[in-house]
């Protein structure tokens, strides 16, 4: 309760701090978990961006608020809601942040437009494709240990018996 508590008031100073303002849809609904239901290709895809801002310069940006220890290495989730708003509202954001509540700080995210509308198509429909066809590659990095199917896995369980099929 303690940090929860610390990290909303840390929060609240750094979004002072940052004169974003939020940004609002043409219906007028608030970017605050704004909510997306789209399709990258055949696959459909539902998901919320935290918060939609524009920046004091005036940039429209994307942020996903984190709490955990570690940061992402990839504006590939920032991307995808860039992706997302630019196929519903046709204006894509130029600009892309993680808030980082353990240090109370707004990092931006480089890399945004590496995730285009095509690009993701391509990256959903060869991963559809690989779900259907129970084909499944690890993810190998730090969160390994957290994860739930860890002792089923080639890359990292013990006992890990290979597949006969060939």
């Amino acid at each position: 309760d303690t940090n929860g508590k610390q990290m909303f008031i840390n929060f609240v100073a750094a979004w002072r701090e940052s004169g974003f303002k939020i940004w609002q849809t043409p219906e007028n609904v608030l970017g605050v978990e704004l909510g997306f239901n789209n399709n990258f290709g055949e696959i459909p895809i539902r998901a919320f961006a935290d918060l939609v801002v524009v920046t004091p310069e005036g940039e429209l940006a994307v942020v996903d608020l984190k709490t955990g220890s570690h940061m992402p290495d990839s504006s590939l989730q920032l991307g995808i809601y860039a992706s997302l708003m630019e196929m519903q509202f046709g204006i894509r954001p130029t600009k892309a942040f993680f808030y980082n509540a353990r240090k109370a700080i707004f990092e931006e995210s480089f890399g945004l437009n590496r995730w285009s509308i095509p690009v993701l198509t391509e990256l959903f429909t060869k991963f559809d494709a690989g779900v259907k066809a129970e084909i499944f590659l690890p993810n190998i990095g730090m969160a390994c240990y957290t994860c739930g199917v860890k002792e089923y896995c080639y890359a990292q369980a013990v006992n890990y018996q290979p597949s006969t099929i060939h």
